[in-house]
């Protein structure tokens, strides 16, 4: 039926798109037309024509097919969407649908249908489902507070329930951040009610991976857009519609980089459609989208759209631009790119000289002019040469008539030797070395089908380090080098190479799964090479280090190759079946799951903002010294210590680590400052009666210090039996990381001036697991299985015996003083009532700022500051180091602060995070 319809002298809907190749040959395009007349899922079809009388010759053909075979269809459940303003009108209209004539409903351009769990109108507008998705979550939300749930119920019901509806429900735009925001807000007020969080709990603590979290939103919906336009562009069925809309947004924006115009806008706008905000928002996480399909127009080097981008008059700018054929600054400013022409000047270029000064030109005038008189750019523009056929040229006069331009010596170098066999067999392997800060993977195979021939070869690569890599790369090298047409036999050790490659003709394994295989680039340069040489390969598994002599010498070429200081790379942008793929940063390939690539990039942003916080700021430094053993910190954030799974005790457990480590106890100073009134300014301690309370004060009070010295004392025992006791090594060995572990040496020499003197304990006590605390287990030689067990229970204890004879005698404290003063729970909420109702009345009314110009200011590309800040952000480095080793996100803060801590905490920006 489809073919049929496809192939039929009746119209669809004709989609097109075109720019310049070149800005001096107008008729010289980039054009791109598709013609869509259905589209059909499951028992779902869609049809789409320009008039109605070629719609109803279309669903006659389809019609004839639904009774060809025998198909039964519902007629009256068809509906109509159209922009037609006198068919919309009406309510119903009658349609020949085959033989019958059946009335059907016209759907108005504001309202909404749905198409397979989306909803659309022919406005394109998104309200409706805006509207859905927050009475979704406030009825949700409202629902859990009158219920006896934990935080572990609302977190599953808002990280597997809620934000998956949202993120299908959206899948076709882009929530704005403003709207996000309220979304958001929703979410985490049933999250701090669950785990009994103050309101004003910091927002990287909730979305924080190192403590019980939710997903943010705005986060997500970024996270799950990227790889959706991923898997589109290299889906067959639809990379011809990505084609197109990124040429029709080139011409919408009219620029030749879409990411070069996008960058300088700070948020989204919904003036923008999908494609052009999810670009926009790419660089907020320094992510770029490389396309092998490019769409370059001549004549220039910077489209003039970017710097106009931010006007909330942008596309009464580009009309006029295109009237004007103008594309390029380079067209506007002098040959040496110091000044802005005048006016006059521009005229006298084009062919229609009539008409007032444009807009555009006022609004250059203002924000990228150092001198109104002479027109001084605030920028130098770099001069580059461009292609311009107006202008003639001298005649070239060559210097030899025997030119020789070798494409590919690598090929060239093996092509002779192999040239003569049709059956190839090759020993390949591959090889991990992490000893240094930059892991290096090496590769090797040996030619085995000639052993006297002496064919080997050996090489290096990086980033995304795994030992399955490198057999990959050994395998796709000794593919690479066979001659056409030949029958190749891979004999290699890699059980898991062999198993994805079988993989690859599985009919299970869609476009969109085959972009979450690990090193799917590489692989698809694999297939690419199979296919372009039409090569017969099986593979052969070998046990590794069994004594074949053959993979023993891969394995000598692989450790070699290790050794190398040229790295192997591929250029994947000519491959066919990867229409686009996605880098990081430095140009780091993304060649994996990339929805687990971001949420790496999302889980650095979040630590570097939480340290940014100065509550905090104590934990920043000792965090920048390597002082926090993250991973078992990640772990104990989360420990549950009794025997059900989720409690109402387990949540105020966690409630009392996070309120500890992000110092957000209630102590008299937060009180007062959210209660002046009913404290009355009262802000002694408790404990020590001298120093005003606070959470910084609280594990510095000398009361403190004096109380928990007895329990140190006790612990200390126990954490020397606990070692000892489970570890099968010499005594001797370790003896020394318990005996003068700083956690408890001060408890039996001399105790310190203030808890702050000794940092290792102040980390314990807000709950961070110090390294040197779980140094001691890794001494032993304990395993990491049984270290988790040992060292969460001991803390356990340990915490439990700090929170009893502190927090308890502190808040029986408290309890008096409200007592005296007769201030009770009712108080509060009296208090916080009143007060909310007083900042409600004086409360100032919100501005949406949905224009493409942006409250902060006008960035141009060349001298915005932001470009000099950005790359020395600490998630960047994380993230640059992580996709490096290829190692869990939580162990490179760990590996990466370790080794690098002193360069970070020298960093100019970093010391004022």
């Amino acid at each position: 039926m489809f073919t049929a319809v496809n192939q039929s002298p009746y119209s669809g809907y004709d989609l097109y798109a075109s720019i310049p190749k070149n800005i001096f040959q107008k008729d010289n395009l980039h054009e791109i037309s598709i013609n869509v007349k259905l589209l059909g899922y499951l028992d779902d079809t869609t049809w789409f024509a320009k008039n109605f009388e070629d719609l109803q010759q279309n669903l006659a053909i389809a019609d004839d097919f639904y009774a060809l075979a025998n198909i039964k269809i519902n007629k009256d459940k068809t509906k109509i969407l159209t922009n037609n303003k006198a068919m919309y009108n009406n309510k119903t209209i009658s349609l020949k649908f085959g033989e019958d004539i059946v009335d059907i409903k016209v759907v108005p351009p504001n309202d909404n249908e749905r198409i397979l769990g989306i909803y659309i109108n022919t406005n394109n507008k998104f309200k409706f489902t805006i509207n859905k998705i927050n009475r979704m979550l406030k009825y949700t939300c409202s629902n859990l507070k009158k219920k006896r749930i934990t935080h572990d119920h609302v977190i599953y019901i808002i990280n597997k329930v809620l934000i998956p509806r949202i993120e299908y429900l959206c899948q076709h735009f882009i929530i704005l951040p403003y709207i996000c925001n309220n979304f958001n807000r929703t979410i985490r007020s049933i999250y701090k009610s669950s785990l009994l969080l103050p309101r004003s709990i910091y927002n990287t603590i909730i979305h924080n991976q190192i403590y019980p979290n939710i997903l943010n939103i705005w986060d997500h919906q970024f996270l799950s857009q990227t790889s959706l336009l991923n898997a589109q562009a290299n889906n067959p069925l639809t990379k011809n519609l990505i084609e197109y809309l990124i040429l029709y947004s080139q011409s919408r924006l009219w620029t030749n980089d879409i990411f070069f115009t996008t960058k300088y806008l700070d948020s989204p706008s919904k003036k923008l459609n999908r494609i052009e905000n999810l670009l926009c928002i790419m660089h907020n996480y320094k992510l770029e989208f490389k396309f092998s399909f490019k769409f370059n127009t001549k004549g220039g080097s910077y489209p003039l759209s970017a710097f106009l981008i931010r006007s909330n008059q942008f596309f009464n700018f580009i009309k006029s631009l295109k009237n004007k054929d103008i594309f390029f600054l380079d067209q506007i400013i002098t040959v040496d790119g110091l000044f802005l022409k005048t006016w006059k000047e521009i005229k006298q270029t084009l062919t229609n000289k009539k008409g007032r000064t444009p807009a555009w030109y006022y609004f250059l005038k203002d924000n990228i002019i150092l001198n109104q008189n002479n027109l001084r750019l605030t920028f130098d523009v770099p001069v580059i040469n461009h292609q311009n056929p107006t202008v003639s040229r001298p005649k070239i006069i060559a210097q030899s008539s025997q030119i020789t331009k070798i494409k590919n010596i690598w090929i060239a170098y093996w092509s002779s030797s192999l040239a003569l066999y049709t059956n190839l067999e090759f020993y390949t392997d591959g090889s991990l070395v992490r000893d240094d800060n930059i892991p290096t993977m090496g590769h090797g195979w040996i030619f085995s089908s000639d052993l006297n021939a002496n064919i080997t070869y050996s090489g290096a690569s990086r980033e995304w380090a795994s030992s399955t890599k490198a057999e990959l790369l050994a395998i796709i090298t000794a593919l690479i080098v066979c001659p056409p047409s030949s029958t190749i036999t891979i004999h290699t050790d890699s059980n898991n190479c062999i198993n994805t490659y079988n993989k690859l003709s599985s009919p299970k394994l869609t476009a969109r799964r085959f972009q979450n295989i690990n090193n799917c680039t590489l692989w698809n340069t694999l297939k690419y090479i199979i296919s372009t040489l039409q090569l017969s390969v099986s593979f052969i598994k070998v046990k590794a280090h069994s004594g074949d002599i053959l993979n023993d010498t891969a394995d000598i070429l692989a450790k070699e190759g290790s050794r190398s200081t040229e790295y192997i790379t591929f250029n994947i942008q000519h491959i066919k079946n990867q229409r686009c793929h996605l880098t990081f940063h430095d140009g780091t390939v993304i060649d994996r799951n990339i929805r687990k690539s971001i949420k790496r990039i999302i889980n650095f942003q979040y630590f570097e903002r939480h340290l940014k916080h100065q509550n905090i700021h104590r934990i920043k430094d000792y965090a920048l010294n390597n002082l926090i053993d993250w991973e078992f910190s990640q772990i104990w954030f989360k420990y549950n210590s009794l025997s059900k799974p989720t409690s109402e005790q387990y949540s105020k457990h966690v409630s009392w680590r996070i309120k500890s480590s992000s110092n957000n106890l209630p102590t008299l100073d937060i009180l007062n400052r959210n209660y002046p009134d009913l404290l009355n300014n009262h802000e002694t301690c408790f404990l020590c009666l001298t120093e005003k309370e606070s959470n910084d004060h609280l594990w510095n009070c000398p009361r403190v210090l004096s109380l928990i010295t007895p329990i140190f004392l006790e612990h200390y025992n126990k954490f020397k039996t606990l070692i000892t006791s489970e570890s099968e090594s010499v005594y001797a060995l370790y003896s020394d990381a318990i005996t003068r572990n700083i956690i408890f040496k001060w408890a039996r020499t001399r105790p310190p001036n203030q808890i702050i003197d000794i940092p290792d304990l102040h980390c314990l006590l807000m709950n961070f697991v110090p390294i040197s605390l779980s140094y001691p287990f890794k001494a032993a030689k304990i395993s990491k299985n049984k270290t988790k067990k040992l060292l969460l229970k001991f803390l356990f204890d340990l915490h439990k015996d700090i929170y009893e004879t502190i927090w308890k005698a502190r808040a029986s404290a408290w309890k008096e003083f409200k007592k005296t003063h007769h201030i009770m729970k009712k108080s509060f909420n009296n208090y916080q009532r009143d007060h909310n109702r007083d900042t409600n009345q004086n409360r100032r009314t919100r501005h949406r700022n949905n224009n493409l110009e942006n409250s902060n200011g006008y960035h141009c590309p060349f001298n915005d500051s932001r470009r000099h800040l950005e790359n020395n952000n600490l998630w960047i480095y994380l993230t640059s180091s992580n996709f490096l080793h290829n190692l869990p996100w939580i162990s490179s803060l760990n590996e990466d602060l370790s080794q690098f801590h002193f360069n970070i905490y020298n960093n100019i920006f970093l010391l004022n995070i």
